[in-house]
């Protein structure tokens, strides 16, 4: 199973983080329960959920600080701001689960679907940008996905579908 140090590096080269702050994050998420520990001397190994999870805490800009509650945030968000109770068990529950099934994908060599994974740090929001031109906007329950929240500029971070995929690949293969 990879280890963190070997995640990290990949992240670094494959979507660009500065591998430093990557280290740093995971270090963070760590502490708060949310990556295993390791042993003492011990590298920690991550699994793919560990993965996505020190992904989202990057890609979301969040302070080491707040890496956590970046990932519960970001990781909650809902297809168009709608509230899924009651919705068909065919309709993704969150964005997380999406992204589960992408990096799922993307570990067994298939290329990641959208063309790109859009994290929006302004306010908690994930676009994912499709091939055929289309986008589909993850934001918390009640929020209007295709509305600007706030007077704030939006910045995001974009990871291509092929950088997602090929890290996946090869921290899994």
């Amino acid at each position: 199973m990879p280890n963190i140090t070997s995640a990290t590096a990949a992240i670094a080269r494959h979507v660009g983080f500065p591998e430093a702050r990557a280290r740093q994050i995971a270090r963070r998420l760590r502490e708060d329960d949310l990556m295993p520990q390791g042993a003492p001397g011990v590298t920690p190994e991550v699994d793919r959920h560990d993965l996505l999870t020190l992904l989202i805490a990057l890609a979301s800009d969040a302070t080491a600080a707040r890496a956590a509650e970046a990932v519960a945030t970001y990781g909650a968000l809902v297809p168009g701001g709608a509230n899924p109770d009651g919705a068909p068990a065919s309709i993704p529950r969150t964005v997380r689960s999406v992204l589960e099934v992408l990096a799922a994908e993307g570990a067994e060599g298939q290329p990641a679907s959208p063309l790109n994974i859009e994290f929006v740090s302004t306010w908690p929001e994930i676009a994912l940008h499709w091939e055929d031109g289309t986008v589909s906007r993850f934001r918390q329950p009640g929020a209007l996905a295709s509305h600007w929240e706030g007077d704030r500029i939006r910045k995001s971070i974009t990871v291509t579908g092929a950088a997602f995929g090929a890290l996946f690949k090869e921290v899994f293969a």
